[in-house]
């Protein structure tokens, strides 16, 4: 597997538990180093790297981009780059953030360049060669109630720059840790609105997309 954009590793940390191992591509030095610790700690079946070069000549069964593609001024030709490590008939994973009605300073604060509707992700993936499988909306309701929360608190620590400084400091905008009290009632909170979300993957009504999508074994 490789994760494009793996941040502080806290995904590829869930992976490795379940038997993944592959790379991990993160373009900011701070973060990678963040990375290399947390998944370094528990587990050696991830590399965690910098340079996309030393990707050249690699074939991934899976290559996934979570909150990503939204970063990239032209986010067609890095899809169709990314591609070129998936093996044919492998599985690409995307989350992007969905509809443009719900364009907010969070957004600004971190660096993005556009949020997506449906029948553009379909456009773009087919665009870069993909095929997609499912086009999930998550989010909704949990996320819906906490937008206006979530717009605030980015207008208040958005760090300083242009769009590519606020994108290599979104990795580690929400590491601060809150108390523990306060931290298991939000991850409560978050169970809840997972399991309630489930209901809704299927209509528009979330503020992101999760996209399956496969390469053409003939690709």
């Amino acid at each position: 597997m490789l994760d494009i954009g793996c941040g502080t590793g806290d995904l590829l940390v869930a992976l490795a538990r379940h038997g993944y191992h592959g790379v991990g591509l993160e373009i900011s030095p701070t973060v990678a180093d963040i990375a290399r610790r947390t998944v370094g700690s528990v587990s050696d079946q991830f590399q965690i790297i910098l340079d996309p070069g030393r990707l050249d000549g690699s074939l991934f069964d899976y290559v996934c981009a979570f909150e990503v593609l939204e970063h990239l001024e032209n986010d067609l030709e890095e899809l169709r780059e990314w591609i070129r490590w998936l093996r044919p008939g492998g599985t690409f994973l995307a989350s992007i953030p969905a509809h443009i009605r719900l364009w907010t300073a969070a957004d600004e604060a971190v660096g993005h360049h556009r949020r997506y509707e449906r029948d553009e992700v379909e456009r773009l993936f087919i665009g870069a060669g993909l095929a997609p499988e499912a086009i999930w909306s998550y989010g909704f309701p949990l996320t819906s109630l906490t937008r206006r929360f979530r717009s605030l608190h980015a207008t208040a620590v958005r760090p300083p720059g242009d769009k590519r400084s606020r994108t290599l400091a979104s990795a580690t905008a929400s590491t601060a840790r809150a108390p523990l009290v306060v931290g298991a009632l939000l991850h409560v909170v978050a169970l809840l609105g997972h399991a309630a979300q489930l209901c809704f993957l299927r209509t528009d009504l979330g503020d992101g997309y999760f996209v399956v999508a496969r390469r053409e074994a003939g690709g």
